[in-house]
C-alpha cells in the first residue's frame, strides 16, 4: 500500500508565487514505472551510452525491495539496490558498465582505485558484498521527503535479510553500498551569503578527511539531494570527477561546473546517516504514520 507523505511545493507562474499541497506516495516499484526509471537512468553514467534500459527492466521485476515516489499516478523518483557479482545479476551488462565507469572516474587517484578494485575483487569471490544503491528523483522534489524515501529502502533491505525473503536474504546482506550521484560547483566560487545554485543545496561542509575521502576541487560542492551531503560525510571513500558531458553550464547565478561523485559507504555507517537525515527532514514520515 502507498505510504502518503504531504509536502508543500512552490509553483511559479506569471510572476506570482503560489503554494499548493501535493500528496506524494511511497509505493513498491511496478512495471508502470519502467519508462520513468529508464529516463532517470539515461544520464546515470555522465551521459555516456550504456544499457540503462536493461537495469530498469531488472528493477521493475524486483519484488522484494525498491520504492517509487509518486504523485497523481506519476513516478517522480525511485530508490533501490542491486547487488554486484551475484548469480542473479552476473548477466547484467549494465552492472559491468557501472563498475568500469566507476573505476574510470577514480583513475586519477591510485589509492582510491586500488581500494575499489580490492573491494570489487573480494565481492567477486564472495568475500564481501557490494550493493549498487540507486537514488534518483527530480531536483525540485521537497527535501523533506528524503528521509522517508531512504528509511523505506533500508527497512526493506533489513526485512529481506532478517526474513530471508524468497530465499534471497544473503543477496541483500551486503557489506558496502556503492553510490553515484552528481554535484556542481560555481566557477570562481560562491560569494559568502549568496543563494545556492537552483536545484542544489547549501555548500557541503566536509568532516575530517582521509586519503580515501579527500576530494578535489576543494571549492564547495552543491548537491541536488540533501542526503548526498550526509552520505559523503559517512562514506569510507569519496571521489569527485568532472562529468563527461556538459562539464560547464550556466545557471541563474552564473557558470557552474558539473561533477560526478562516487561514494563507498560501509553498511555499519548507514544507521548514522539515517539518524542525521531524520534530524533534518524526518518529520514528514512521522506525521504520515500518525
Amino acid at each position: 500500500e502507498d505510504d502518503p507523505c504531504e509536502a508543500d511545493v512552490e509553483l511559479v507562474g506569471e510572476g506570482d508565487m503560489a503554494e499548493v499541497e501535493v500528496e506524494f506516495g511511497l509505493s513498491d516499484i511496478s512495471e508502470s514505472d519502467y519508462h520513468a526509471i529508464k529516463q532517470a537512468l539515461a544520464q546515470y553514467l555522465g551521459g555516456r551510452p550504456w544499457h540503462g534500459a536493461e537495469l530498469a527492466n531488472f528493477l521493475v521485476a524486483e519484488k522484494n525491495i525498491g520504492t517509487a515516489l509518486r504523485a497523481a499516478d506519476q513516478c517522480f523518483g525511485f530508490v533501490s539496490m542491486v547487488r554486484l557479482h551475484s548469480p542473479r545479476t552476473k548477466k547484467l551488462v549494465s552492472l559491468k558498465e557501472v563498475q568500469d565507469h566507476v573505476l574510470q572516474l577514480v583513475n586519477a587517484s591510485k589509492h582510491k582505485r586500488a581500494h575499489l578494485q580490492a573491494i570489487f575483487e573480494a565481492s567477486g569471490k564472495g568475500a564481501k558484498g557490494v550493493g549498487l544503491m540507486l537514488n534518483e528523483r527530480l531536483v525540485n522534489i521537497p527535501e523533506s521527503l528524503a528521509w522517508p524515501i531512504q528509511d523505506n529502502l533500508f527497512e526493506e533491505i533489513h526485512y529481506a535479510v532478517e526474513h530471508n525473503t524468497d530465499g534471497d536474504g544473503a543477496y541483500f546482506d551486503v557489506d558496502y553500498y556503492l553510490y553515484i550521484t552528481t554535484a556542481v560547483s560555481r566557477i570562481g566560487g560562491a560569494p559568502p551569503g549568496e543563494a545556492p545554485v537552483p536545484g542544489g543545496k547549501k555548500a557541503v561542509k566536509s568532516e575530517s578527511r582521509t586519503e580515501l575521502t579527500e576530494i578535489k576541487p576543494q571549492s564547495a560542492l552543491e548537491y541536488g539531494k540533501v542526503e548526498d551531503e550526509i552520505f559523503q560525510n559517512c562514506a569510507e571513500l569519496v571521489h569527485v570527477a568532472p562529468a563527461q558531458k556538459g562539464q560547464q553550464r550556466w545557471s541563474l547565478v552564473g557558470a557552474v561546473k558539473e561533477y560526478q561523485v562516487v561514494m563507498l559507504i560501509a553498511k555499519d555507517q548507514v544507521p548514522r546517516a539515517l539518524e542525521r537525515l531524520k534530524a533534518l527532514t524526518g518529520e514528514v514520515k512521522d506525521e504520515a504514520a500518525e
